[in-house]
């Protein structure tokens, strides 16, 4: 079990056990060790991460076939995603510098704006590639919001129950997936395409109207903030990176060639496969917290690895609607647990300055596997169909299990956090 340490009145988790000292006002930067887990701002900061999502789920599946309608074919519909996910990575890599250099606040206000903001100038667009450009500062924003939400949440919340507050912000980034994704495109279909940007924009006032009510502007990092290659560095960081891009790997793979391979609409559809994927991961995330307060994230790591490329195996037998069905399922709640499990051990392992660098972690791990997924096993699906690539992704899980098997070793003076 991750080793239980307390937070002064600061809000701050003293290292090895040690108190130290620098007071905050109030706000949600003064969480306590033991107390209430969903306040009034923590729940203000999960409002505004949900509707940061819902836009991101709403625009995603649209702007390809917005972009293809203004003439820019197969490539540029395609390109639109691309360019979204490139800008979030890129993003994402520079965010714990500037969250020690402005703070959480200030940082989240600016990414919701650049993520929101932009979908009132597809209003106005003409040509797919004044669409690639406002795609730009959305994915900037993105990629700030992503890496700003996830390590303030694991700042805030108490150090007891940090587990179920990564499972609430789990809930409120996933459950945004499983009806976002299919709305936006009904919306786009029976109503407009401006439809569906204006409600995406709406994530610019909501959102940053909610940070500036949580009072995060008060929550800032001290000192100079580790960046994501120092990360890599660290063999107890790399280890469970590798493992969980083995699964995101096998994401991107499931959510861009099943559509392809189970089309329609039926019980052994890709639409339901997805659905049920989506639903089961959200509330493994949800339970997976809790169980890593209770009992260690650590626990977790294994079987929950092992249930995603159990799922894998099953999913590439896409043409039997029961075995899609059990696999979607079986992935989903691994892919669930492990997401959470992952960063609870990553937050586990470093001081509190450092939880931006573990966000940034984790979040580049999600969203570059994700986007490298069909780029790398692509041909694959080409060359020899959708089993043997699901299958040789299960192969790629499978072969991280030894990446996390605990060794039994930590550093001399600091106890193991998970």
């Amino acid at each position: 079990m991750p080793l239980a340490v307390s937070r002064d009145e600061g809000g701050h988790v003293p290292a090895d056990g040690a108190g130290v000292g620098r007071g905050r006002g109030a706000g949600i930067g003064t969480a306590a060790s033991a107390g209430p887990l969903l306040t009034r701002s923590l729940t203000l900061v999960l409002i505004a991460a949900f509707v940061a999502f819902l836009n991101v789920n709403l625009l995603l599946p649209v702007l390809p076939v917005f972009a293809a309608k203004l003439g820019g074919g197969d490539f540029l519909a395609g390109l639109s995603t691309t360019v979204f996910m490139l800008a979030t990575v890129l993003a994402q890599l520079r965010t714990p510098r500037l969250l020690a250099r402005i703070g959480y606040g200030p940082a989240l206000v600016a990414g919701l704006l650049l993520l929101g903001a932009p979908g009132v100038v597809y209003l106005w667009i003409s040509s797919p590639s004044a669409a690639l450009l406002v795609t730009l500062p959305r994915g900037v924003g993105f990629g700030i919001v992503t890496v700003a939400f996830a390590a303030l949440v694991a700042e805030v919340v108490p150090a007891g129950r940090r587990g179920e507050g990564i499972g609430l912000y789990g809930l409120a980034s996933t459950l945004p997936a499983v009806f976002g994704l299919p709305l936006g495109v009904w919306t786009a279909e029976n109503v407009s395409f401006g439809a569906v940007f204006l409600v995406g924009a709406l994530a610019a006032p909501v959102g940053a109207g909610c940070v500036l009510a949580a009072r995060v502007r008060t929550a800032r990092p001290p000192g100079d903030a580790a960046g994501f290659l120092a990360g890599l560095a660290r063999g107890e960081l790399l280890r469970p990176f590798l493992a969980f891009l083995s699964t995101t790997l096998a994401t991107g793979v499931l959510v861009t060639f099943l559509p392809l391979v189970a089309p329609g609409s039926g019980v052994g559809s890709a639409a339901a496969a997805l659905l049920a994927w989506g639903v089961t991961q959200s509330v493994a995330r949800l339970w997976a917290g809790r169980f890593s307060d209770r009992f260690g994230a650590q626990r977790l790591l294994v079987p929950s690895l092992a249930l995603n490329g159990v799922g894998m195996v099953f999913i590439g037998f896409s043409g039997n609607a029961t075995l899609l069905l059990l696999g979607a399922t079986i992935n989903g709640f691994g892919f669930g647990v492990f997401q959470n499990a992952v960063m609870s051990v990553l937050v586990g392992r470093v001081e509190r300055e450092e939880y931006g660098m573990v966000s940034t972690l984790w979040n580049v791990g999600f969203d570059a596997g994700a986007g490298l997924g069909p780029l790398l096993l692509g041909a694959l699906v080409s060359g020899a169909g959708f089993a043997p690539t699901a299958a040789a992704s299960a192969v790629l899980i499978f072969a991280s299990v030894g990446l996390i098997i605990p060794s039994g070793k930590h550093k001399p003076g600091r106890p193991p956090r998970g």
